[in-house]
């Protein structure tokens, strides 16, 4: 079977339209058969809950949870995991 990869290339696309303009991926992960990690960036808290909150609904990863924000020189980094979400394509 091509899951996880069918899954994960799906997922990364619908992150790419979710994404808030000002808002950085620096670093995705497949720790796992089916756990991401992604390394996202901003000026703006605003942007980053946002971009969470949007994995969330769409669901571009399932059980999503993330760090609080790190801030250094006005860059603000966190960390998003999830699941792949399972469908049957």
């Amino acid at each position: 079977t091509l899951f996880p990869y069918t899954t994960l290339f799906r997922s990364l696309n619908k992150l790419m339209y979710i994404m808030p303009t000002g808002v950085q991926i620096t670093s995705i992960q497949n720790t796992s058969a089916t756990h991401i990690e992604i390394q996202a960036q901003s000026n703006k808290y605003e942007q980053l809950g946002f971009l969470v909150t949007n994995m969330q609904l769409e669901p571009v990863l399932t059980n999503v949870i993330s760090t609080a924000g790190q801030k250094a020189n006005g860059v603000i980094t966190i960390k998003i995991e999830g699941d792949l979400p399972w469908k049957n394509y």
